[in-house]
């Protein structure tokens, strides 16, 4: 039977009951992070990557026009003038991603995502952010 109960899985995984346990590679720091004095031997296996799509999004009323356009507005001038690259390579949450140079090395495996709405557009590189890895 799968567990459902999210912090039994840290325990699963740390106690052996399970190999492994996949979290965001933008999570997994922190999570470890934040169980050092409970489960001080968990670690972040970051040899092998399972990649897929997956995009975060910002949610708000649908009629709330004036905020969707601010919003969309704010993040892709964000992109072009470089300040949300900046962003995420000084906040706590993120810093730790960079360089993105230091996943070469590290395996990945390619999956799809099926629960992707297929009428976003998800193509556009400036996006996502890219891990450069080619395996």
């Amino acid at each position: 039977m799968p567990n459902t109960i999210y912090e039994n899985m840290f325990k699963q995984a740390y106690s052996g009951r399970c190999f492994a346990f996949p979290r965001g590679i933008n999570e997994a720091h922190s999570e470890v992070i934040s169980r050092n004095q409970t489960m001080p031997d968990l670690i972040v296996y970051d040899k092998l990557i399972l990649k897929y799509p997956f995009p975060m999004y910002f949610f708000t009323r649908k009629n709330n026009h004036e905020l969707i356009t601010n919003l969309a507005n704010g993040l892709n001038k964000a992109i072009e003038d470089g300040s949300f690259d900046k962003y995420m390579k000084t906040h706590s949450s993120t810093k730790h991603l960079f360089p993105l140079s230091k996943w070469q090395s590290s395996s990945v495996i390619h999956i799809d995502n099926p629960f992707l709405d297929p009428s976003r557009n998800i193509t556009d590189p400036k996006y996502w952010v890219s891990l450069g890895i080619k395996n």
